[in-house]
């Protein structure tokens, strides 16, 4: 066996704490899961998954974006039966 190497990582507290509580039902812990993380860099030869630049938003998208966050245009309902109806009628005017 390879001599043992002591890898020092700084993360945030919560995202460390939210990984704990996920990797905990497989009876992992986060060093065992980092160790699987660098054994599939090697296998991969590089990261083991794609790594994209977020999407880019034109300016109507955000403009949409910012209006359903003030509520601007977005319509609410207080039951699924009420959305359901909402919704079937919307798709009737439109056929």
């Amino acid at each position: 066996m390879s001599k043992q190497e002591y890898l020092k990582i700084s993360t945030d507290s919560v995202l460390k704490a939210e990984v704990e509580q996920i990797l905990k039902p497989l009876g992992i812990d986060v060093n065992y899961a980092v160790n699987i993380f660098l054994n599939l860099v090697k296998a991969h030869r590089g990261i083991p998954f794609e790594l994209r630049l977020p999407l880019e938003f034109n300016q109507a998208t955000i403009d949409s974006i910012i209006d359903s966050q003030n509520n601007i245009g977005v319509t609410t309902f207080d039951s699924y039966e009420e959305w359901s109806k909402h919704l079937q009628d919307n798709i009737n005017e439109t056929d």
